[in-house]
């Protein structure tokens, strides 16, 4: 028996073949062998197939074409020996089609068993919707509306089509809000239910469908402190607020870190209480409480703590960094306020206001001092001011000489005189610090590389263990 073979060929749209032994024609007269030469096909497309076969001994003509559609065990068509054609509506993504051909002995009237051709498959374009989104969460205890959106898509391998119809379902016990629109709905969760939405794209005339599913879980967000709330405090009474969550019952509020600092409604440091605002007294002194929050829901459920760190009292130390002091005779240094509070910062130098900043970063006028200079900053909060530190230094006369100057590779640093070194900062005109490196304390002479660096001028900032100085210093 020879084998047999299933003709395939497309009649409404421009198309290719797709497995061995099957042709496809387009018009009825060309035809092609494979399935990339058929290409992907429009859903609800109407397909020709054609079977061929060579009748096998001992049968001398064909009794019927049965065909079946996607691996269904009943079959979609059962045609005489006359009728070779199957002319069906593609209705499913991963849609095949198989023939069984049967043959008959006209003398004796004896039938053949089935004789099963290849499975064909067509490729088929997926019906463009997107998916799901969702305006906003469904909160435990929340009967607020929501609106569940999605749209129709397009691109390879996905079909917008031109007629088309959209519906929803939702978990059991929402409440859909008309008039809604076809894709997009407004829905009332009820107060404790979840569960799956589902947009369904029906084609009109088809029956093709696609869906687009998502799981709504019933949410028990963390409330979150206001901004306008203060993080710096003094000895009084401060109100503190969160957002109001639709569905929680109440907020559970604790103070931690200094027993002293209570809520003024109970004197108490834990408060569940149905308000959004809370009032804490705060002590004298310097210290720092942690204030959490946390919103209960129905059902004993309650959600992760909300926490903000609150400071009272005089603000920390700054402390300084110096990005570059210009060589002498030069006036400028550059410098940075390392601190918590908020501007002004004021800079002063051997105890006289040179600057008052906005910024943490500046650029101070240290005028023509030479030797060692104080330079200080003073930051401030409601409760008072703190000024601190440290003293810095610039020779005029050369501590330390830097050679070759400018250089391009290895540098040599040696103190002059008495003048030893620890430490050495190479930092470029925009305040970076494009190297640092530690030598042995009282070193009189080392070596470094400075290969790395792009050509430009340098501050090589240089610590003596009590002191700094800056070395200008060119990069070929």
């Amino acid at each position: 028996m020879r084998k047999l073979h299933l003709l395939y060929f497309f009649v409404l749209f421009s198309t290719s073949a797709s497995a061995q032994t099957i042709i496809a024609s387009k018009d009825g007269i060309s035809y092609c062998g494979t399935t990339a030469c058929l290409g992907q096909v429009d859903p609800c497309t109407q397909l020709l197939f054609e079977v061929s076969s060579t009748i096998p001994s001992g049968f001398n003509s064909v009794y019927t074409y049965e065909w079946y559609e996607n691996q269904n065990s009943n079959p979609s068509k059962t045609a005489n020996g006359s009728d070779d054609h199957f002319q069906p509506t593609v209705n499913s993504l991963n849609y095949q089609v198989k023939c069984v051909v049967k043959y008959i002995n006209t003398s004796n009237g004896s039938i053949s068993s089935g004789y099963t051709s290849n499975i064909f498959l067509v490729t088929v374009k997926a019906a463009g919707l997107n998916n799901i989104q969702q305006s906003s969460e469904a909160i435990l205890g929340c009967t607020n509306s929501i609106t569940f959106s999605s749209s129709a898509s397009s691109g390879f391998g996905i079909w917008t089509p031109s007629s088309y119809s959209i519906t929803w379902q939702n978990p059991s016990g929402w409440t859909v809000i008309p008039p809604g629109a076809q894709l997009s709905e407004i829905v009332a969760p009820n107060a404790t239910t979840g569960g799956v939405v589902t947009a369904k794209m029906i084609l009109s005339g088809c029956p093709f469908t696609a869906s687009k599913t998502l799981q709504v879980n019933r949410t028990t967000p963390s409330p979150t402190f206001s901004t306008s709330n203060q993080y710096g405090v003094c000895a009084g009474t401060y109100a503190f607020a969160i957002n109001s969550i639709c569905g929680a019952v109440n907020y559970t509020y604790t103070i931690s870190g200094n027993s002293d600092c209570k809520f003024t409604a109970n004197n108490s440091q834990l408060l569940t209480t149905s308000s959004t605002s809370v009032n804490i007294i705060f002590p004298s002194g310097n210290f720092s409480v942690t204030l959490d929050c946390k919103a209960n829901y129905i059902g004993g459920l309650s959600s992760s703590n909300a926490s903000k760190t609150i400071s009272s009292g005089y603000p920390a130390p700054p402390t300084i960094t110096v990005n570059g002091i210009s060589p002498y005779p030069n006036t400028q240094m550059d410098v940075t306020v390392n601190t918590n509070t908020n501007p002004p910062y004021l800079w002063y130098v051997n105890g006289i206001l040179v600057k008052t900043a906005y910024s943490k970063q500046s650029t101070i006028n240290i005028g023509t001092t030479c030797g060692s200079f104080p330079v200080t900053v003073k930051v401030s909060n409601s409760c008072g001011s703190v000024t601190a530190g440290d003293i810095y230094y610039r020779s005029c006369t050369g501590k330390y000489k830097i050679s070759p100057n400018p250089g391009s590779a290895n540098v040599v640093i040696e103190g002059v005189g008495n003048s030893t070194f620890q430490l050495i900062k190479i930092i470029d005109r925009l305040g970076n610090v494009r190297k640092k490196i530690s030598f042995e304390k009282g070193s009189k002479k080392a070596q470094f590389n400075v290969n790395e660096l792009p050509r430009d001028i340098y501050n090589i900032m240089v610590y003596d263990g009590k002191n700094w100085m800056s070395i200008s210093f060119s990069k070929m």
